[in-house]
């Protein structure tokens, strides 16, 4: 299987998905929300060690946090083509099982990154014909990907938010500890 692809469980079996189409979708599902007041909500008091400092967090800020998750909860769902869950049958993805598989995603995203060195520079008809009249041009790079927000990232990998172990079970049934 190619290492860029990335795996995962939609809840009701394993699939594979193109990051590039996972991020797509992800960003155009929001498009209504505003992620600078998600972003902030998500921020909650922490310790110089990362952890939640219990005595600084409010009761507004555990609303807060609440509230964001479930604001980007439609986002993972429509990036990961997520089937809503269903409370009749019980099947389908969780609130706790999207948010670790967006966590198991990003992180994944970060290991793929660390582990991917840059693919030579490619040469387009333009460049042999720059070359052959003598002007020789810099190559462009891409832009760099974006990092997923710092605080949502902290939220769902530290113990004061959500923890993600990996990647959901086979069931779709897995588990975030909350504080």
């Amino acid at each position: 299987m190619n290492s860029k692809i990335f795996k995962y469980n939609d809840g009701f079996g394993d699939v594979y998905g193109d990051p590039a189409e996972i991020d797509y979708r992800m960003a155009k599902a929001s498009d209504f929300e505003d992620m600078t007041v998600i972003d902030k909500w998500l921020d909650i008091p922490r310790n110089d060690d990362g952890t939640v400092d219990e005595a600084k967090v409010t009761d507004a800020d555990k609303r807060n946090f609440m509230e964001a998750c479930h604001r980007i909860l439609p986002m993972i769902r429509a990036g990961f083509e997520v089937k809503e869950f269903d409370k009749t049958t019980g099947e389908g993805m969780t609130m706790d099982g999207l948010l670790l598989l967006y966590a198991s995603y990003l992180e994944w995203k970060l290991d793929v990154k660390k582990n991917t060195e840059p693919p030579p520079a490619a040469v387009t008809p333009m460049d042999l014909v720059e070359i052959s009249s003598g002007t020789l041009m810099e190559p462009l790079t891409p832009p760099r990907a974006s990092r997923p927000t710092s605080a949502f990232m902290d939220s769902i990998s530290t113990s004061g938010g959500a923890r993600a172990s990996r990647v959901p079970s086979s069931t779709g049934r897995s588990s975030i500890s909350t504080p």
